[in-house]
Order: C-alpha cells, then sequence, then structure tokens
C-alpha cells in the first residue's frame, strides 16, 4: 500500500526531515505506526460532527518525486476554517495555515492563488502526514496565538508527539458538532 507524503515550499521551502539514505530516523522522532494512532486523537470520531472535511492531493497524488512541485484541494461541506498542518519525516511539524475561512462546498485550492509561495516535495524521502482540521469558528492559532488567518507556513515548536496536544488544545472548547477532519500520508521518493 503506497503512502501519501508531501511537503515542500519553494520560495518558502519546507524540508521533510530525514534521510534519503539509510540512516534511521532519531529516536526522539515517533515511528509512523506510532504517529499514526497518536494522530487518531485529532480525529472527530463522535459522529456528531454535521458536516465533512476533504483533503485531496493534485498535481502528483499522493506519491511526489523529490523536487515535484504540487497543490491541495481542500473542502469543507460547510462555511468553515481550515487548518492544515503537516508532520515531517524529518520530525518537524508545520501548520501550513491555520483559520483560512471557506465556503461550504467550494474547492479551495492550496496554497492560494495569490500566495507567494509553492509547495515543492523535499528530501529526505519517506511518508508525511497532512492532518486538515475544520471549525465552524475561528480558533488561536499555534503560530499567531490569536484569531488571524496564517497566511505562510510556520513550524510548530515541538515535538511531533508535542505538536499533537498544541492543536488538540485549540479544539478544547469546541464541541464535537463544530469541527471535523482528516488525515491523508503522502509518500516522496527519488
Amino acid at each position: 500500500m503506497k503512502k501519501i507524503h508531501m511537503i515542500g515550499l519553494a520560495m518558502l521551502v519546507l524540508y521533510l526531515s530525514g534521510c534519503a539514505t539509510a540512516h534511521p530516523p532519531p529516536s526522539s522522532f515517533p515511528q509512523q505506526s506510532q504517529l499514526g494512532s497518536t494522530l487518531s486523537v485529532l480525529e472527530n470520531t463522535s459522529g456528531k460532527a454535521t458536516f465533512t472535511v476533504e483533503l485531496l492531493p493534485r498535481f502528483g497524488g499522493e506519491n511526489l518525486r523529490v523536487g515535484d512541485v504540487f497543490d491541495i484541494d481542500l473542502r469543507s461541506s460547510e462555511d468553515a476554517f481550515l487548518h492544515l498542518y503537516l508532520w515531517q519525516t524529518s520530525g518537524k511539524v508545520t501548520a501550513l495555515t491555520e483559520n483560512m475561512r471557506v465556503k461550504g462546498g467550494v474547492k479551495q485550492a492550496f496554497p492560494p492563488i495569490h500566495a507567494n509561495f509553492q509547495l515543492r516535495a523535499q528530501p529526505p524521502t519517506g511518508s508525511n502526514t497532512l492532518l486538515l482540521l475544520a471549525t465552524k469558528r475561528p480558533v488561536a492559532g499555534t503560530i499567531y496565538h490569536d484569531f488571524r488567518q496564517l497566511k505562510k507556513p510556520g513550524n510548530i515548536v515541538s515535538t511531533q508527539l508535542g505538536a499533537v496536544g498544541v492543536i488538540k488544545a485549540q479544539l478544547h472548547n469546541l464541541p464535537d458538532s463544530d469541527w471535523q477532519s482528516t488525515i491523508r500520508d503522502i509518500v516522496v521518493y527519488h
């Protein structure tokens, strides 16, 4: 089964953690299976959410070669604020956007057409994980710590597991009916 890995920014280049060589990831980084089970706490499985979200890779799909430029379609079935995060093979966690307002049922390209950056698959090779959260109201973001839209990606200053807690804290005051999420893996290879 192929995993989906993404990421990289052309101007604001996101470096995917890890190496294409046989070096194992540092022990402080969770293995992909451990990360997947940890990220499950950010999935809304309550059945109370009244809307759906989609994260659809374009131009390269779920498998990208190092150097590929790509973008993603994001969609919420209802008006929402989108928050997109990337767990990288290197151990970094990047907030790609937070509090991006979207109309229900309309696909939103990411990065937006007017953005001054691109997503580009960068070494190291391996599996990366994207998390898309949609909330019915803005939340205090992980980068600005207020309700403004994050227009340029920024690294969350934490471990991969710590970032899960930081993001989960954003949902603390929201009822399960007011948020939804989806998770995708993107694989970067040579």
